[in-house]
């Protein structure tokens, strides 16, 4: 999971905190995939999608959510 933390590190997407990119936190075999719109939500899955099918992973789609949080106006 160090290399897929890695990859998702290198990508240009991800939201903005304090200055900092942040796309993603992992804790063990969990991930939480942070991002600013659908469409780099979705290229952050294809992101991981990749990974799997190159190191034989499967994701648990029973645990899987999608949140989406509006900003303050």
């Amino acid at each position: 999971m160090d290399d897929l933390s890695t990859i998702l590190n290198m990508s240009k997407v991800g939201c903005i905190m304090n200055g900092v990119k942040c796309n993603h936190l992992m804790y063990g075999d969990d991930l939480v995939l942070l991002a600013p719109s659908a469409r780099a939500l979705q290229t952050l899955l294809k992101t991981c999608d990749l990974f799997a099918v190159d190191n034989d992973i499967t994701y648990n789609t029973v645990k899987t959510v999608c949140m989406y949080i509006l900003p303050n106006m």
